[in-house]
């Protein structure tokens, strides 16, 4: 049976459930603090100017809930009304907060998130480990305190899981594998991007002397690229500058190499489920989910899955 990716949209007085999509795309990706739904569905309402969300549920999964962005449009195509929507998750609310600076002691994610600004519809893995301090600080949002948390408290970049929880857990406790099979499959193969590599940073301490905390990454280094960054005093990392100076080069190295699978349908899946290869005559392939893309119209959906090999993601 066909999957069928549904829109639910919520206005003021009144819920809709489109069902009849034209296209659309959904992504969600293992440093991005939200997700991004884009597409087009058949309607019978004249006007969607009130809308409050916009969910993407497939085979009874919901996938995506946020807020409409450049507008909702409704239009004619072909003699039909036709919803057109842009959307980010809830959790984008965390990178467009900034909390008045200040020291946060003693304190796990939720509770940290949740004393800067309470973000509606967002939620937060439960019983994380608690760090001595994080700091808000000159235009800090909620999310890179959260990176930063993270990054104390596990030692890894946070992401989302689900609809629009946020979590910093390597292995997720409830974590899945999406089977794919040589019926299936479309394409499979690896890539690199080292746009973003940093090669060294050197920040001034708080008087302003520069290049008193340097940080090298041998990996930029070792494949010939130079790219040196001079920062003032980073104050979100007061107490251990050479640890905010690593989590900055790790950050760089984001998805510089994956493994990119495309296959027909959809079949689940989130960031850090395992994906797996069946292959009848070789051994099978596994990786973590770090991108996943969906796309497609009525019944008729591609699945692009990245699985990155980076500082935070080992496949």
């Amino acid at each position: 049976m066909a999957s069928v990716p549904s829109l639910i949209v919520q206005l003021t007085h009144d819920t809709y459930i489109l069902n009849e999509c034209l296209s659309f795309r959904f992504e969600k990706e293992r440093y991005s603090p939200s997700t991004v739904l884009t597409g087009k569905w058949y309607c019978k309402q004249d006007e969607f100017d009130d809308v409050i969300s916009l969910s993407l549920m497939i085979d009874g999964k919901m996938l995506h809930v946020g807020y409409p962005t450049s507008g909702c449009e409704v239009m004619y195509e072909n003699g039909r009304r036709v919803l057109k929507v842009n959307s980010r998750g809830y959790t984008q609310a965390l990178a467009l907060n900034q909390p008045t600076p200040g020291l946060q002691f003693d304190i796990d994610l939720e509770t940290l998130a949740t004393s800067a600004v309470v973000c509606p519809g967002v939620s937060y893995q439960q019983n994380t480990p608690v760090v001595k301090y994080v700091n808000y600080y000159d235009g800090t949002s909620i999310w890179d305190a959260i990176v930063c948390y993270s990054i104390r408290a596990t030692g890894t970049y946070p992401y989302i899981r689900g609809a629009n929880t946020v979590s910093i857990s390597t292995t997720p406790s409830d974590i899945g594998v999406v089977n794919v099979f040589p019926t299936n499959l479309i394409s499979f193969g690896s890539g690199s991007d080292y746009s973003s590599l940093i090669s060294e940073i050197s920040e001034s301490d708080a008087d302003g002397t520069y290049a008193t905390f340097v940080a090298q990454n041998e990996e930029a280094i070792s494949k010939n690229i130079i790219r040196k960054k001079e920062i003032p005093f980073n104050y979100e990392w007061i107490m251990d500058s050479e640890l905010g100076l690593q989590s900055m080069l790790n950050y760089s190295m984001r998805g510089m190499c994956y493994d990119k699978i495309k296959f027909f349908g959809y079949s689940g899946g989130d960031l850090l489920d395992y994906v797996a290869i069946n292959y009848t005559n070789r051994l099978p392939y596994i990786g973590k989910i770090s991108r996943l893309v969906l796309e497609g119209s009525q019944g008729n959906i591609i699945t692009t899955v990245h699985c990155y090999r980076d500082a935070y993601c080992d496949n």
